[in-house]
């Protein structure tokens, strides 16, 4: 089994199943669930639901597991489901990178536990219309993987606010977002995800914290849907509000980007 373990790497691939391993190793499932925990033990592999397998490379054996973006395309075509790596593991692939995230954060259709195995934990977050969402292919050491293009991730960062720091980092990162944002793409990435309040919130900010510019089309959409008021900061308990008139945004919270 090490041995199988070791060839694969050799050949440039990390990941392996357990049905195909046992047909090629010719083991009985007890016998290959024996080598596999003692190989799980010594961390050289980590398996996942399913009899998904994970070689980790000497270099990561300390922590367990390589990084997830290694082996999350193979997993998620392993469970048949469509996905993209988004939030902040994406901005920090587009360059926003001024905190590294604590979880390796992926967007798919439906809900999924969190996969904690190895190093960085897996969250996943559930979105409809997934096969809409602007995406492309970046490469990594073991391969490629789907992640939000910039402008797609700015909308997320601002939908999910939660999972992205709250609002003074969510600025932080669409300031850092912005040198890489093409105005047109915005509007087409706001118009897929369909929710109006997410555009005015995206909208105020880029437009109060980064070039007005970036703005210019987003803000003709959000006119023609005939926007309601929306608070800036769902969460925030401030009694405080002013409004925005050009976005219709009630801004109840102080805003304090880190940069």
């Amino acid at each position: 089994m090490a041995q199988y373990v070791d060839s694969l790497e050799e050949r440039g691939r990390l990941v392996f199943l357990r049905s195909i391993a046992i047909e090629e190793l010719k083991l009985s499932k007890n016998a290959f669930k024996l080598a596999a925990r003692r190989l799980i033990a010594k961390k050289r592999i980590v398996g996942t639901k399913g009899g998904f397998f994970v070689a980790v490379p000497l270099q990561y054996r300390s922590i367990g597991s390589p990084p997830p973006s290694w082996f999350i395309h193979d997993l998620m075509e392993f469970h048949h489901k469509p996905y993209y790596v988004g939030i902040l593991s994406a901005a920090e692939m587009h360059g926003a990178a001024h905190q590294r995230p604590q979880v390796f954060q992926v967007i798919t259709d439906s809900p999924t536990r969190t996969l904690k195995k190895g190093g960085m934990p897996i969250r996943f977050f559930t979105k409809k219309h997934i096969h809409d969402i602007p995406v492309q292919e970046i490469k990594t050491e073991a391969g490629f993987i789907h992640v939000s293009t910039p402008e797609a991730t700015a909308v997320d960062v601002v939908r999910y606010y939660k999972a992205a720091g709250y609002f003074d980092n969510v600025t932080t990162v669409l300031i850092e977002l912005a040198e890489v944002l093409d105005s047109k793409k915005l509007v087409r990435a706001v118009t897929v995800n369909g929710e109006l309040s997410i555009a005015q919130r995206l909208g105020y900010l880029l437009d109060r914290y980064t070039k007005k510019h970036l703005t210019l089309g987003l803000e003709k959409w959000v006119r023609k849907q005939n926007p309601f008021p929306v608070l800036l900061d769902p969460t925030s308990r401030s009694k405080t509000k002013r409004l925005n008139t050009k976005w219709n945004v009630m801004v109840n919270t102080e805003i304090e980007p880190d940069v």
